[in-house]
């Protein structure tokens, strides 16, 4: 059963009388003790802070646990072509998301994939080596290692 709250605020219009703004209910969360496990578990995903990885310095690592692989499709907002974003659960706990758009490791991620080698559970381990040499006027690659132990 859910229990619905309206919150009332009175806010001052350009003419200075008092004008009621009712809020749109909201619904507490008091069915949480009769929703299944699965719903539990399904509530707890999208409840996560997911912090993106971006590495400074040659040799930083993540590794993990793949808890998530999300496809990123929005080359109007970011710049990039469509790539997937690796949600890596570490051993203290938290989420880091590594975005694979940079050309080299997109491939990678999208064979490893398509290979079945990258998926949810799988062990994996990430170590940033730095920059490439620029070719042909364009930027220098952003090279990692990679390693996985997929899933058996």
């Amino acid at each position: 059963m859910s229990e619905e709250i309206s919150a009332i605020t009175v806010v001052q219009s350009d003419d200075g009388t008092a004008m009621p703004v009712v809020s749109r209910p909201q619904t507490m969360d008091v069915e949480r003790e009769f929703a299944s496990k699965e719903l539990l578990d399904l509530l707890d995903k999208v409840q996560i802070d997911i912090t993106p990885w971006i590495p400074e310095t040659v040799g930083e690592s993540l590794y993990g646990v793949v808890f998530d692989i999300v496809w990123v499709d929005n080359k109007e907002r970011t710049g990039f072509d469509p790539y997937w974003m690796v949600v890596v659960q570490t051993p203290s706990g938290r989420m880091l998301g590594f975005h694979g758009y940079h050309t080299v490791v997109a491939k990678n991620l999208a064979l490893k994939k398509e290979s079945g080698e990258l998926s949810k559970g799988a062990q994996i381990a990430i170590s940033y080596r730095g920059e490439g040499e620029a070719k042909g006027g364009k930027n220098p690659a952003k090279m990692y290692n990679m390693a996985l132990i997929p899933v058996q």
